[in-house]
């Protein structure tokens, strides 16, 4: 099984696939880890779509 001492590193998004093809955690893990996140949508701001696109009419 996986050693290190920080979870967060075992469960790391980018390494994910990988991990999970050496066999260093299964789907139950994976799920128990999502669980255990807490709920971070009350820091989240609704950002207008402009603001991150450039559309013809802001040239």
């Amino acid at each position: 099984m996986f050693t290190d001492k920080k979870p967060e590193q075992k469960f790391d998004v980018r390494m994910i696939e990988r991990y999970r093809a050496r066999g260093l955690f299964d789907d139950k893990q994976w799920a128990e880890w999502l669980k255990s996140l807490s709920d971070a949508s009350g820091n989240a701001e609704t950002i207008p779509a402009s603001a991150v696109m450039e559309t013809p009419d802001s040239k």
